[in-house]
């Protein structure tokens, strides 16, 4: 399993870092355990103008639900997957509303559209 995932990683590393931008979709669920997980994919469009939606990774978050620890866990997930260059290729970020995920506006210091975005 691990080498299939690691064929795998290496093959979404290799088309995430081709494209020019892409975007997130992300969306946080509860496990049986209480456990607060982020499930993220990532949207990319081609040189050619193909679009594609991978799965990226899960964000485990545990007691600390904030804007912080999911800006730090994407991040995380961000450099984990080898995408160093994100800032400079993220455009658009899609979320369920949550406050915590998009609140007002970066004026309302919301950590994750405003450091992600």
């Amino acid at each position: 399993m691990q080498s299939i995932a690691h064929t795998i990683s290496g093959e979404l590393r290799a088309k995430l870092q081709s494209v020019e931008f892409w975007g997130l979709l992300f969306d946080g669920s509860e496990d049986i355990t209480k456990t607060e997980q982020e499930i993220v994919y990532i949207v990319s469009v081609s040189n050619n103008g193909e679009y594609a939606s991978d799965f990226l990774g899960l964000i485990e978050l545990g007691a600390d639900r904030t804007a912080q620890a999911i800006t730090d866990g994407l991040v995380r997930l961000f450099q984990d997957t080898g995408l160093d260059d994100w800032a400079n290729k993220l455009v658009a970020v899609c979320t369920d509303g949550a406050a915590v995920n998009v609140g007002m506006s970066c004026l309302n210091n919301n950590k994750v559209t405003c450091d992600l975005g």
